[in-house]
């Protein structure tokens, strides 16, 4: 009997193991950081490529210089991209970008390549002087993408209001949103489906902005170089007050009798130049 006993205790140890497992993987998964809610891992001194869609709407035109994307991870103020110290800050917020090439055509998409490259760990003690302390491990930070249209030139009824319409122009097409203006003076624009931000650089240029906001954990573990293909547009599909009219695209047999009339109208109205000509000329005099 007591053999039998301790059979049964072996037995029902044996069918809780199972249980006991997923109680302690749970345990486990609950005390780290969740890396599920990021898609991207990067390494202290790592060096990846950021391949991200620009879509617009197909009438706006973007010459060369007008735009640019760049790239960045980061948490508040400080800023873990390698870069200098400037007259006008860190240069990690702005130098790792693509700059924009010419985009005049009719095109709506654009797939682009930014180049980063993050700083090592420790960090310059030059970085630590300003402020910015080593990139944290085994945990996520902000991962940012930002599409950037260059000299807008907006146009605000009240810039001191809190919210109102502003109008600005790009490639010579003017548009007018609703924005709400943040205590830091950027003013949000959004409408028709689209968000962004028109804010003023510190060379005094106004901007206007499209962001993705991502996250990406960190980990010594991480390959130190990858490319990031992002899911998400950036997405600069704008509504002109003053939109052109939409091109008609007509059937191929439609265009086909155009195609024989503007043939048959040139020759017709030759024959008709020609035959006028004979009925206007002088008779041939009789002697």
């Amino acid at each position: 009997m007591e053999t039998e006993g301790r059979n049964k205790t072996r037995l029902g140890l044996e069918r809780m193991r199972p249980c006991w497992a997923l109680f302690v993987l749970a345990l486990l998964l609950l005390s780290v950081p969740s890396i599920a809610a990021s898609t991207y891992i990067i390494a202290p001194g790592g060096s990846y490529t950021i391949r991200v869609t620009v879509k617009k709407t197909p009438y706006i035109r973007l010459r060369e210089g007008d735009w640019e994307v760049r790239a960045y991870f980061y948490d508040g103020t400080t800023n873990y991209c390698t870069g200098n110290w400037t007259d006008f800050g860190y240069s990690g917020w702005w130098q790792h970008r693509y700059r924009g090439d010419d985009w005049t055509d009719s095109t709506e998409t654009r797939t682009v390549n930014v180049g980063v490259q993050i700083v090592p760990r420790p960090r310059p003690e030059i970085d630590k002087q300003h402020g910015m302390g080593d990139i944290p491990l085994n945990t996520n930070v902000s991962f940012r993408i930002r599409l950037i249209v260059h000299d807008v030139q907006p146009e605000f009824p009240d810039p001191e209001a809190e919210s109102g319409l502003v109008t600005f122009q790009i490639g010579g097409y003017p548009f007018q949103y609703s924005y709400t203006r943040d205590d830091y003076g950027r003013y949000h624009i959004s409408g028709q489906g689209f968000e962004g931000m028109i804010d003023r650089s510190t060379t005094g240029e106004w901007r206007l902005m499209v962001d993705l906001d991502l996250s990406a954990y960190v980990t010594e573990d991480a390959p130190t170089t990858a490319t990031f293909t992002i899911s998400q547009s950036l997405n600069l599909t704008l509504q002109s007050t003053a939109a052109p009219e939409p091109t008609l695209t007509l059937p191929d047999e439609v265009r086909l009798v155009g195609s024989v009339i503007v043939i048959i109208i040139p020759v017709g109205i030759g024959l008709y130049m020609a035959l006028r000509r004979k009925t206007e000329e002088l008779p041939v005099p009789e002697y």
